[in-house]
């Protein structure tokens, strides 16, 4: 194989493989291991032109987007991106090459021969790694026995971009990204592209359509006629799905509920509590135990920001707060704890999030990454119970 069939023998395997009868993951996982993977060893040893690999990641992206109908407006950092950042992580070519070679002759430089290193040093070693760190912006950890990495350029990049880069950082927790791992079946073919459609902020809505060729179009609800007809407006506020975004609300909290009960905790569910001024107000979730109590209420929020799930766990607290006397009497608790528990539309979450579920004893991640699937999962049925009811479209 030599450097100028390179990109004939990566477009030749791509193409074999978009033949073959093989489900999105399964090509996305061949091109990867076998295909991609083919190369890497390969490229990281010789000197490539930059303009070669930058080729070559169009081919990748060309065929990866096919196979898992993502518009060519898509943002490329979710092919990239780690799968711990909410990202598919395919080998950026362009950045992933120079990046091998950095830590190859980093691992020279570092020899355990002093010879070696001192023949290292003698012919400008330490200045080519320096000079392409810079070039590619490339991170050299100072510890030698550590290497170079890219991916988080990619993460950091995907979160500075004005539309697609919305509320990002609550896919920065690895119980967010759970569904997205290639050894994880949690979801079918289906859902699993609507999930990234919504993690890229292209899921046809008719504000993502206008944005994308109509932009003097009608873009409002297509139901309610209110709004906006955007993601954050259905999954939300739409009165059509109501009762669909109260069953996912409500799933939500049968699922807390049943852990609370499994690690001992009597749980009381949506009970009516007036205060001291006779304001009724109904928290989701009170847990007793050890004459502690602990209120939680879950909510589920589009991630439009990077505080958008913060924002209310806040609120919530304060709203309850002035239930602290009425709760300690009623349920003979010293303590009393207040918890809002904010799950991203698109399966976000936040560090808030797992000090109160640790608060009571729920600190594993596969449960905090199960409640991020239920709510990402009951988002990608409403959307598509939103698009068949009957009606206008």
């Amino acid at each position: 194989m030599t450097k100028e069939d390179l990109g004939e023998k990566l477009e030749l395997w791509c193409s074999r493989i978009n033949k073959a009868s093989l489900k999105p993951r399964q090509k996305l996982v061949m091109l990867n291991q076998y295909a991609i993977g083919r190369l890497q060893f390969y490229l990281s040893q010789v000197e490539t032109p930059q303009c070669k690999l930058l080729e070559m990641d169009l081919t990748v992206r060309r065929y990866a987007k096919q196979w898992l109908k993502l518009p060519e407006c898509a943002t490329d950092h979710i092919l990239y991106a780690g799968t711990d950042k909410g990202g598919l992580s395919l080998p950026r070519l362009s950045l992933s090459v120079p990046c091998s070679r950095i830590n190859v002759k980093r691992a020279v430089l570092n020899s355990s021969d002093e010879s070696i290193r001192a023949f290292a040093v003698e012919t400008g070693l330490p200045e080519e790694i320096d000079t392409d760190a810079d070039h590619f912006r490339i991170k050299v950890p100072a510890n030698p026995k550590r290497g170079a990495k890219w991916r988080q350029l990619e993460a950091n990049r995907w979160r500075k971009l004005k539309v697609a880069g919305k509320g990002h950082r609550a896919f920065g927790h690895k119980c967010s990204n759970s569904w997205m791992r290639n050894e994880n079946n949690y979801f079918n073919e289906g859902d699993f592209i609507t999930g990234l459609k919504l993690r890229t902020d292209t899921y046809p809505t008719k504000v993502t359509l206008a944005r994308a060729g109509n932009p003097g179009g009608d873009v409002a609800c297509r139901r309610c006629k209110a709004a906006p007809e955007t993601v954050g407006h259905i999954s939300g506020q739409c009165p059509a799905v109501k009762g669909y975004r109260i069953n996912r609300h409500n799933g939500i909290c049968g699922i807390l509920s049943d852990r609370l009960k499994d690690k001992g905790w009597t749980v009381a569910l949506a009970p009516r509590i007036k205060t001291a001024d006779g304001k009724t107000l109904i928290p989701d979730i009170i847990a007793v135990k050890d004459r502690q109590a602990v209120v939680i209420d879950p909510t589920i929020i589009y991630e439009n920001s990077d505080h958008s799930l913060q924002s209310p766990n806040k609120a919530k607290i304060l709203k309850y707060i002035p239930l602290t006397n009425e709760i300690k009497t009623l349920y003979g608790a010293d303590k009393v704890e207040f918890h809002g528990l904010a799950i991203g539309t698109r399966g976000g979450w936040c560090s808030q999030n797992t000090k109160c579920l640790t608060s009571v004893g729920l600190h594993g991640t596969g449960f905090h990454a199960m409640l991020c699937r239920y709510a990402l999962r009951g988002t990608i049925n409403l959307l598509r119970t939103f698009t068949d009811l009957h009606g206008p479209r």
